[in-house]
């Protein structure tokens, strides 16, 4: 990282889409106002469906959501955000 660079965040959801999450997008703002940079990853729905925007500062990526029922679907969601997140990075 460079001295005028601003450290970076990258915020990982796997319930809900951003900025519908009233929680992860107060923290996403409070984290901006702070100087640091911030990425979300989440699933798409509740009326966000583009695959990635940047409000307000912040960059939204978006994969398709997909519920998981079993430890096994747990980890499949999860990695798919992580191998997402990583892409954008």
């Amino acid at each position: 990282m460079t001295p005028n660079s601003s450290p970076v965040i990258c915020i990982i959801v796997e319930n809900e889409a951003a900025p519908a999450d009233r929680r992860v997008w107060q923290e996403a703002r409070a984290f901006v106002a702070a100087g640091f940079r911030v990425s979300i990853i989440c699933p798409k729905g509740n009326g966000c469906e583009s695959n990635a925007e940047t409000l307000e500062g912040i960059e939204i990526y978006r994969y398709p959501s997909c519920h998981a029922h079993s430890t096994v679907g747990y980890i499949v969601e999860y990695t798919f955000a992580l191998v997402d997140c990583n892409s954008h990075l």
